[in-house]
């Protein structure tokens, strides 16, 4: 509940594609190249490359701000880094500062 994030599980009888969620000792660096999925107006999902800007800008729980302010609809879109794992869930955008916020590992 202090992230904003949960995790299902889901029963299906197709294959579905999934990314695992990376190690809570993985260590990202402010500038770190990442990207961001999400389905922007509902629509389906869209790629966003984009960088690391801050990490724990927020008071509370582990955060991550990116570069670019996430459109409406890709709240709960994941931030990948370099390996396909999820790093983080989009749950904010500060557009005066142009950025996504993030729930991080931890």
């Amino acid at each position: 509940l202090k992230s904003d994030v949960a995790l299902l599980a889901v029963t299906t009888r197709r294959r579905l594609r999934v990314a695992r969620v990376a190690s809570s000792r993985t260590r990202l660096q402010k500038g770190e190249a990442v990207l961001a999925a999400g389905c922007e107006h509902g629509a389906d999902v869209e790629p966003f490359p984009t960088k690391i800007t801050q990490i724990d800008k927020y008071l509370g729980p582990p955060n991550l701000c990116i570069a670019g302010q996430p459109k409406q609809g890709r709240s709960g879109g994941g931030l990948f880094n370099r390996q396909g794992q999820v790093v983080g869930v989009c749950n904010a955008a500060d557009a005066e500062d142009n950025e996504g916020l993030y729930a991080a590992l931890g």
